[in-house]
């Protein structure tokens, strides 16, 4: 079970896209009932975070790269 969440848990940075998150929202509380709705919820959002704040800092240090070379 846990490691059906973990699994689904990193299967889900698609889930960014608001129709897929609808869908995978009701398949994870049909699968592991509302508790593990909640954990997988946790992951899911912990996925997000990181992954935004990888990209975030990737493009601020691509500005400060291009604007270098543009001066």
């Amino acid at each position: 079970m846990v490691m059906a969440e973990v699994w689904l848990g990193l299967l889900q940075p698609v889930a960014l896209l608001p129709n897929v998150a609808f869908y995978t929202v009701g398949l994870q509380s049909s699968l592991f009932g509302l508790n593990a709705h909640f954990a997988l919820g946790g992951y899911l959002f912990w996925i997000q975070v990181t992954f935004f704040s990888i990209c975030q800092c990737l493009l601020f240090r691509w500005f400060v790269i291009v604007g270098r070379k543009i001066r």
